[in-house]
């Protein structure tokens, strides 16, 4: 790829300050969109159109996504949208495929406009004004299967509260990294500690869990950066086969759910079933029978008014008959695409997981480290929550976002010589800059 550095202009305040806010208006509306539904979205959505309405060469970064990155950034939206031909409700799936397929745009139109240290640094002040309003706010709801009161602040539910304190310990994180003075880097530190009340508040199992492999994978990274490069590679094999060792042998001591399973599933409130889940996982099974092939079709089954979905929400204790899932990514992709959803999905997920740990394990810094730990994010939630498929739930934007600045390639601001020569950037050459 040749960018001539004659075409890199450096940017005025202003357009610093544009910089900065289309992102953050962006993220505010996604961080909040669980809680004000259309509201967020056109926040979520607006910034971009002024950006191509505007035109403005100050707003571009030369540079641009390789193609593997907009086969990863438009896979699952085509899927989508291609599910219209053989849904149950056809409309609806052209709908919210329509929207996803948006909301692509959005994350093709930022990431080629945006840096990506702009970009974590609006989207942690967005993080951080949005769960921090949550917890102010004082809202909780009860646990039906515990009668516990949990803090679901602006977002309506507990899982949502926690899933955004886990992104802002991770953009926490990441900002404290690339933070060049000491009140950022304090500000950092205030996120890292709002995220681990959050998650203490909302007494969620799950993000719990999440909060733990996130844990692990920094201390793990913290460890093969003592690795020579070309050793890497075999360090993480011999790490892969210890986890495994330590998780077979983790079987079979916790094994018993009667033991010392139950003990610990008891202890956070949950059962043998998982609060439900396995009774859902096994319902979701049955439907995949009917249409195993490509399934009922995008966002096709909870559908109000239909008679399945509404027994389970009726079984489930789901009042508002909106907002709930099967509780697995594969199984809900499988009742609504079919094998054939699956599979992509399990392509999308593995190239991401590939890519992100690559570009670690190769350029080790707090821009690698923040795309890979957003992906150990999603792959924590993969079998007991549904990240990637609702058209503007965060889990998926962030995979998104992943998908983009993981293959793209940026110019570095250079003098430009009397006889410039046209600079080859190699593919493993990350916008770290």
């Amino acid at each position: 790829m040749q960018l001539p550095s004659q075409d890199i202009h450096p940017t005025s305040r202003l357009d610093s300050a544009a910089q900065f806010a289309f992102p953050f208006v962006t993220f505010l509306g996604l961080t909040l969109s669980p809680g004000f539904g259309t509201i967020a979205a056109v926040f979520f959505i607006l910034p971009s159109i002024v950006l191509i309405g505007l035109k403005a060469r100050s707003y571009q970064i030369h540079g641009r996504i390789e193609w593997p990155g907009l086969v990863l950034l438009f896979i699952m939206p085509s899927v989508f949208l291609a599910s219209t031909f053989w849904s149950n409700h056809p409309l609806l799936t052209f709908k919210l495929s329509a929207e996803a397929l948006v909301s692509c745009c959005v994350v093709y139109i930022l990431t080629s406009t945006i840096r990506l240290k702009t970009l974590i640094t609006a989207f942690f002040f967005a993080q951080l004004i949005s769960v921090g309003a949550s917890i102010l706010s004082g809202k909780t709801a009860i646990i039906y299967e515990t009668q516990q009161a949990a803090y679901v602040g602006f977002y309506g539910s507990k899982n949502y509260l926690a899933y955004a304190g886990l992104v802002l310990f991770i953009l926490s994180v990441a900002k404290a990294g690339i933070s060049q003075t000491v009140l950022s880097r304090a500000l950092a530190y205030v996120g890292v500690g709002l995220a681990l009340i959050t998650l203490v508040l909302t007494i969620s199992a799950g993000a719990a869990i999440s909060f733990f492999v996130i844990v692990l994978a920094y201390c793990a990274l913290m460890v093969v950066r003592l690795v020579h490069v070309s050793a890497r590679g075999q360090f993480l094999l011999a790490l892969f086969l210890i986890a495994l060792s330590v998780a077979c042998l983790a079987g079979l001591v916790f094994g018993d759910e009667n033991g010392l399973t139950g003990a610990l599933l008891s202890a956070v409130g949950k059962d043998a079933t998982l609060t439900g889940r396995t009774d859902l996982w096994a319902y979701a099974s049955r439907l995949v029978e009917r249409n195993p092939l490509f399934g009922i079709g995008y966002q096709a089954f909870w559908v109000q008014n239909d008679p399945e979905p509404e027994a389970l929400w009726d079984a489930f204790h789901i009042p508002t008959r909106m907002g709930f899932h099967f509780h697995n990514q594969f199984y809900s992709t499988a009742v609504e695409l079919g094998y054939f959803g699956v599979a992509v999905t399990f392509f999308y997920v593995a190239a991401l997981v590939v890519t992100t740990l690559r570009n670690v394990m190769l350029h080790q810094n707090a821009l690698t480290t923040f795309l890979f730990q957003l992906i150990v994010l999603t792959m924590s939630r993969i079998y007991t929550e549904v990240d990637l498929l609702a058209p503007f739930s965060i889990g998926w934007i962030l995979t998104l976002f992943v998908s983009a600045y993981s293959f793209k390639l940026d110019a570095k601001i250079a003098p430009v010589p009397k006889n410039p020569t046209p600079i080859q950037y190699p593919a493993a050459y990350r916008a770290q800059n």
